[in-house]
């Protein structure tokens, strides 16, 4: 060891440090606790207490909950953005099998009216494609 390490190591005794009976995990060096902390004497390395230990670990904690509730949050909001662009979709599909089914009764309801010859089942024919047409109208609007 020399003299600036030992000079340091005396310095941190007089201040109140204690001398501690384990060695540095990294150098075997002697460890001295002061105000907290604990200093190789050897290395120049501080090492965490045990209380600072548990802090940091604790902070640790709370930083990686905080980022799974970021998280949890941002795949909430892309499965509400997926939901809602599958439903939209959904729903346009719906649109359109609405639109080619009316489109077919069209079709054959302008048959039936061509071909009857009753009158009030004409006008009841009419009043149908009446009705089919104005669906339509609805549909094609949105």
């Amino acid at each position: 060891m020399n003299n600036d390490i030992v000079k340091k190591g005396a310095d941190f005794l007089l201040k109140g440090g204690t001398l501690l009976s384990e060695s540095c995990k990294i150098c075997n060096g002697l460890l001295i606790k002061y105000k907290g902390d604990i200093l190789c004497l050897n290395c120049q390395r501080p090492t965490l207490n045990q209380d600072k230990i548990e802090n940091a670990s604790d902070k640790i904690f709370e930083e990686n909950e905080k980022e799974e509730m970021r998280q949890k949050s941002f795949d909430k909001d892309n499965k509400n953005r997926i939901y809602d662009s599958e439903e939209k979709e959904n729903y346009n599909d719906l649109l359109l099998q609405i639109d080619k089914t009316i489109t077919k009764k069209i079709i054959d309801i302008n048959k039936l009216i061509y071909m009857e010859e009753d009158t009030s089942r004409q006008k009841n024919n009419l009043k149908t494609l009446y009705l089919y047409l104005k669906i339509m109208d609805r549909i094609k609007k949105k």
